[in-house]
């Protein structure tokens, strides 16, 4: 009888095997203590150097590996998905790098707190940026339309990613938000661990879709918030996202202050380009 899997994780890969043994090496490094599973999922890869890592990975019996046509991110990570054993998958990319051993955490702390269906948490950018990203406390509001700070590395139930349908497939950019987005309407329940869970890597030599096409990122990001429901907008929801926003930004309870009493002063600064609103307060 085989062995229950716990956790699936699923990495997806095109042309990336530059950057896939540094991957594979920061997950060996986790030393995950729970009954696990590593796939690969090759999105159509045509880099010589990508195919043949591949094909000596697949001698090792250390990771599951699937071959498909390219079909962009949410098709493999879907692929992935769909052949994870575990009951948690994690959804991780071919460049960036696990940090420590806080995945292993986090896993039993969602073990030990089956109430909770998708756990995030912050990040280190490295490469051409390198900094410390504070994804901070949950919200449903701000996560549903103010960007994807639970970033894509979360960890899901399985049955999240089943009764959503996985990735949405026609996105080919900001698959990872539309879904955590349509998660938070759904209702699932988030927890944050506040340490840095994965380093992220990030170069901006304007070759990425977000970067060499910025006016279809946005409209992308854009048509992610008008997919939102309606009555998903309720009193108590958006009041729930101003309070906390208030508490994490004492500099933006000031900003509102000035926007409902001064408006004249306000209009004044953000002219000036100075308290720029970049909240729903008005």
């Amino acid at each position: 009888m085989s062995e229950e899997i716990t956790l699936s994780i699923v990495v997806t890969v095109y042309n990336s095997g530059k950057f896939l043994p540094e991957t594979l090496d920061s997950i060996e490094k986790v030393k995950f203590d729970i009954p696990h599973e590593i796939i690969l999922v090759n999105d159509g890869s045509t880099d010589l150097e990508t195919i043949n890592l591949l094909e000596k990975l697949s001698t090792t019996n250390k990771y599951q590996i699937f071959h498909k046509e390219n079909g962009g991110e949410g098709s493999a990570k879907n692929a992935g998905f769909a052949n994870a054993r575990g009951k948690y998958v994690l959804s991780f990319d071919s460049d960036d790098c696990m940090y420590k051993s806080y995945y292993n955490d986090a896993i039993h702390i969602l073990l030990k707190n089956p109430e909770f269906d998708i756990l995030y948490g912050d990040l280190i950018y490295f490469g051409t940026q390198n900094s410390y990203k504070k994804s901070g406390r949950y919200n449903r509001m701000r996560l549903a339309i103010s960007g994807n700070y639970a970033g894509a590395q979360c960890i899901y139930k399985k049955e999240v990613l089943d009764i959503l349908g996985g990735y949405d497939e026609s996105l080919i950019m900001v698959a990872d938000w539309d879904f955590n987005s349509r998660a938070a309407v759904h209702g699932f329940k988030f927890y944050y661990f506040p340490k840095p869970l994965f380093r992220y890597r990030r170069i901006l030599d304007g070759n990425s879709m977000s970067q060499n096409n910025p006016k279809l990122y946005h409209e992308t990001k854009m048509g992610i918030i008008r997919n939102v429901p309606r009555d998903f907008f309720t009193m108590e929801n958006i009041s729930d996202y101003a309070i906390q926003s208030f508490k994490n930004s004492p500099k933006l309870l000031l900003k509102a202050i000035i926007i409902i009493y001064i408006p004249k002063l306000y209009k004044l600064l953000n002219k000036m380009g100075i308290l720029k609103n970049k909240i729903i307060v008005q």
